[in-house]
C-alpha cells in the first residue's frame, strides 16, 4: 500500500454522497470519543440517519455540558436532535449558499480544553514543548492534537512526516553514504554497494525467501532476501510493515533492485549514555489499575499504599501511572457485566479516593490508555478536566499528560506510552508468543530499535496528525509501558525497559488472549543509578 506519495491519492477521494456521509459520521464518532463520549449502537444509527452536521451536534453537546452521560444512548441523542430542530425552527432561515461541508475530524474537538490540568496541582505544563511543572517535573513531550478529517491526503502527510523524522535519525549514523529509493534510481549505474533507507510498504513471503519493498516520497525499491541467508533472513522476518529500515547491499542497475547483505534499524546509538539523578529518590511505575472493574483488587491496592507509607519507601517520591487507571464505560461488548462502578464519573471519584490514601508527598504523573474517556486513536490527549477534577482536588501534586509523553524527573527522561501496539508486535514478530515477562521486554526492544511506538498502521487506531508523535526522536533513559498486564524489566543499550503489570485480576479477555497476568509485582526505579527493584505484594507481607 502506498503511504508516502501524494500523486497516488485521487482528488475528491469521496466518490459519492453515501461515502461522504459515512466519512462525516466516522469523523464525528472520533471527535466525540476525543471529547470523552461514547455511542451505543442505537445512538449511532440515529446519527447516521440524521440530516445534521457534525458542527450542529457538537454545538448541542456543548450546550448540554455536564448534563449528558459519557455513554450516549438513543434517548440522549433524541434529546439533542430535538434541541437542534427546535433551534432551527426558531431561527430565521438563511440561504446556505457557499456553506462549507467540511467535517470536524479525528483530532480534538473544537474548543477542547487543552490545559485544564495545568490549572490544578502541578500547573504550568504546555503541551508539545518543554515546560516546567512547578519545581518537580519537566514535560518534554506532550502531543498537541489538531482537528483532522481522516482523508487520504492527511495520511500521506502523516507518513511523510514519519519518514523525514526517522530519516533524520539514521542520517546521523550513515552520514553521506545513505540513499533513498529515488536517489538510487537516479544514480543506479554509478553506485555499487549502498545503504538505502525507506518505509516498508510491502513485505511478503516468496517461494525462495522474503520480498521487501522500501518507499520514499517519490519512488520505491525491491529487496529480495533468500532463505539460505540465515541471519539476514531471520532479521527480515522480524521487520514490521510501515517501519523505516536501512538495507545495505549491491544495486542491480538493470532490474533496479537491491541485493542485500544487512538490515539496520534506526536504533539506539551504541554510545548512548543515560542521565542519572544526583538524588537518591525513587519512582514507582504502575499501570492498568482498572478502578471500577469487578476484577479490581482493592486489597492489593491497600497493601501497595501500606508499603508506600512504610520506612522502606521513605525515598519514593514519584508515582507514574501509564494508562488505564479506570476501567471506563463502553470500551468493549459486554463490559457492563464486569463493572462494579458503571458510571465513568463514579470511577474517577473512586480513583480519587484510592489515590488520596497515598502519602501526601507523592507526586503523581498520569497518562491515558485505551480505557480512559478520550479518543481511542493514538496519540491521545490528556484526560479532560471534567473527569479529573476529583483527582486534582485529592492529590497534592498531580500532573496529567497525553499518550505518549516524556517526563523529565530530576534529569531522568521517562517515556510513557500505554503500550497498545505491543499486541501487534506479539502478533507479527516471530518468537514472542506467548506473552511473558521476557517476551514483553523483547517486544518493547523491537519498538525502541524501530524508534517508533506503533510502526505498523492499521492494527489499532492511529490519527493522521501532521506530526507523527509516536516517533522516538530523543532516546530516553526509561521506557515505561503497560496494557498487557505483565510485569517485565530489561535493559537495551543503556535504556531501561519496564512494563508495570496490573492491579486487576485475570479477566476473561486476558485469558482469551493467552496472557497470564501478574498482578502484585511493581517496579521501583532508582533515579540515581536507574536500577529497578521488583516490589512483590502478592503475599500480605511485601517481599
Amino acid at each position: 500500500m502506498v503511504r508516502l506519495r501524494r500523486h497516488d491519492v485521487r482528488e475528491g477521494s469521496v466518490s459519492n454522497g453515501e461515502e461522504e456521509k459515512e466519512e462525516a459520521v466516522r469523523s464525528l464518532i472520533l471527535t466525540l470519543a476525543g471529547r470523552g463520549y461514547h455511542l451505543t449502537p442505537g445512538a449511532l444509527r440515529l446519527i447516521a440517519g440524521g440530516a445534521y452536521s457534525a458542527r450542529d451536534l457538537l454545538a448541542a453537546l456543548e450546550g448540554k455540558g455536564s448534563e449528558l452521560p459519557p455513554v450516549l444512548d438513543e434517548d440522549a441523542i433524541k434529546r439533542i436532535l430535538a434541541g437542534i430542530e427546535a433551534t432551527r425552527v426558531s431561527e430565521p432561515q438563511v440561504e446556505p449558499t457557499g456553506r462549507s461541508t467540511e467535517v470536524v475530524g479525528a483530532g480534538e474537538a473544537v474548543g477542547e480544553e487543552r490545559g485544564g490540568i495545568e490549572e490544578g496541582k502541578g500547573k504550568g505544563a504546555a503541551a508539545g514543548r518543554s515546560a516546567e511543572v512547578g519545581e518537580w517535573a519537566r514535560v518534554e513531550l506532550d502531543p498537541v492534537l489538531s482537528i483532522r478529517r481522516g482523508v487520504p491526503e492527511e495520511f500521506v502527510e502523516y507518513f511523510q512526516d514519519r519518514f523525514r523524522r526517522l530519516l533524520g535519525i539514521v542520517r546521523k549514523r550513515f552520514q553521506n553514504n545513505l540513499y533513498t529509493p529515488s536517489q538510487v534510481r537516479l544514480r543506479a549505474r554509478r553506485l555499487s554497494r549502498v545503504h538505502v533507507a525507506g518505509l516498508v510498504t510491502e513485505k511478503r513471503s516468496a517461494r525462495r525467501g522474503f520480498v521487501i519493498v522500501l518507499e520514499d516520497e517519490s519512488d520505491q525499491i525491491r529487496v529480495f532476501i533468500p532463505r539460505e541467508e540465515g541471519d539476514l533472513y531471520r532479521a527480515a522476518e522480524s521487520v514490521m510493515m510501515d517501519q523505516l529500515i536501512v538495507v545495505s547491499g549491491e544495486v542491480d542497475p538493470k532490474r533496479g533492485t537491491l541485493r542485500p547483505d544487512a538490515i539496520h534499524h534506526p536504533d539506539v546509538p551504541r554510545g548512548f549514555t543515560p542521565n542519572r539523578s544526583r538524588s537518591r529518590k525513587r519512582a514507582v511505575l504502575i499501570s492498568d489499575v482498572h478502578v471500577g472493574s469487578s476484577y479490581f483488587l482493592e486489597d492489593l491496592w491497600r497493601r501497595f499504599v501500606d508499603w508506600l507509607r512504610s520506612e522502606e519507601a521513605r525515598d519514593v517520591e514519584y508515582l507514574l501511572i501509564c494508562g488505564d487507571l479506570v476501567d471506563g464505560v463502553g470500551i468493549y461488548p459486554g463490559q457492563e457485566d464486569e463493572l462494579e462502578i458503571k458510571d465513568i464519573y463514579g470511577q474517577y471519584e473512586e480513583a480519587a479516593r484510592l489515590l488520596s490514601m497515598l502519602p501526601s508527598h507523592i507526586r503523581v504523573v498520569y497518562i491515558p490508555g485505551n480505557h480512559e474517556p478520550v479518543r481511542q486513536a493514538e496519540p491521545q490527549p490528556k484526560v479532560p478536566e471534567r473527569f479529573l477534577r476529583p483527582l486534582i482536588d485529592s492529590v497534592d501534586h498531580f500532573l496529567a499528560a497525553g499518550n505518549p509523553a516524556v517526563v523529565n524527573l530530576e534529569g531522568v527522561r521517562i517515556l510513557l506510552y500505554h503500550g497498545r501496539s505491543l499486541n501487534t508486535v506479539f502478533k507479527y514478530v516471530p518468537g514472542l508468543q506467548p506473552p511473558t515477562g521476557r517476551t514483553v521486554v523483547s517486544a518493547m526492544r523491537q519498538l525502541l530499535r524501530a524508534r517508533h511506538l506503533a510502526p505498523m498502521y492499521g492494527e489499532h487506531p492511529i490519527a493522521p496528525e501532521s506530526r507523527d508523535w509516536l516517533v522516538i526522536e530523543e532516546v530516553p533513559e526509561v521506557v515505561h509501558m503497560g496494557h498487557v498486564h505483565i510485569f517485565g524489566v530489561g535493559v537495551y543499550r543503556g535504556v531501561r525497559l519496564i512494563n508495570s503489570g496490573t492491579f486487576q485480576a485475570e479477566t476473561p479477555y486476558i485469558k482469551k488472549m493467552g496472557i497470564t497476568a501478574t498482578p502484585g509485582i511493581y517496579p521501583i526505579l532508582s533515579l540515581h543509578d536507574l536500577s529497578v527493584r521488583p516490589l512483590d505484594l502478592r503475599s500480605p507481607t511485601p517481599a
